[in-house]
């Protein structure tokens, strides 16, 4: 297993691809998968590796010194024609895997308090899929070498066309500011969120599979306006719609 300090942000846009736009398959051949997070979440029956909660679904990979629990980011291929029988998920090889990604808890509050998150945030992108198990991912571009990230519910807040808005927010470090922007991965564990005030899609209209899900319109802070005013930038869009974060019942 080779190791790398991988950002997925870039690859996501280059990508292009829209939420569960490909799915392992069980046919013949090998499929390559590229560069993007995963959530570690148990260890396989034999303990030979850890079942990866990817984009595309499950499998098993090497790991060493990631545990249950941990994100990362990782490019595999499977070869479907080379499969140990008694697996419940498909075994992945050629495995190329990232540092740890940074991860904590999305915050609710009865309002979005910014007290010393002011770090201007330039660019955002954000990837969702039922099998991070709660998580969602985002690659974060900002001038700062160590910035600290919050994602904040104002549970105060309407609903806007029945999604909820979350903030997404950067602390600077106290002496590492940087000239130039750098990007960051990082995660929020949502579960709590989807659990308490997310709707249950029995016919899988809204994903393609039976889930739990919540709509969310995600927003981060760009600056202030003049009079002190915070500004955000909503990363969707009109045309996309709000972001749909998802977990299996």
């Amino acid at each position: 297993m080779k190791k790398r300090n991988l950002l997925f942000a870039s690859f996501i846009l280059s990508l292009g691809i829209g939420l569960f736009g490909c799915n392992f398959g069980n046919g013949g051949n090998v499929s390559d998968f590229p560069v993007y997070p995963v959530v570690a979440s148990d260890y396989s029956s034999d303990f030979s590796g850890v079942i990866f909660g990817t984009y595309w679904g499950y499998c098993i990979a090497p790991a060493a010194d990631i545990y249950p629990g941990d994100c990362t980011v990782m490019s595999f291929s499977i070869d479907y024609d080379n499969q140990p029988t008694d697996s419940k998920y498909p075994v992945a090889s050629n495995v190329s895997m990232g540092d740890k990604i940074g991860k904590s808890f999305y915050e609710q509050s009865d309002s979005v308090r910014i007290n010393d998150y002011k770090l201007p945030i330039s660019d955002v992108v954000c990837v969702s899929s039922p099998y991070y198990e709660g998580k969602i991912f985002f690659g974060i571009t900002c001038k700062d070498n160590s910035p600290n990230f919050r994602l904040v519910y104002n549970r105060q807040e309407p609903d806007s066309a029945g999604a909820k808005n979350l903030y997404l927010l950067a602390q600077p470090s106290t002496s590492s500011t940087a000239d130039a922007s750098k990007g960051f991965n990082y995660a929020f564990d949502i579960m709590p969120l989807i659990q308490l005030a997310g709707l249950a899609d029995s016919t899988g209209t809204v994903t393609g599979y039976n889930c739990k899900y919540i709509k969310a319109n995600v927003k981060y802070f760009t600056g202030f306006t003049n009079d002190s005013v915070p500004v955000y930038t909503t990363l969707n869009t009109s045309s996309t719609g709000p972001f749909v974060f998802s977990v299996f019942p």
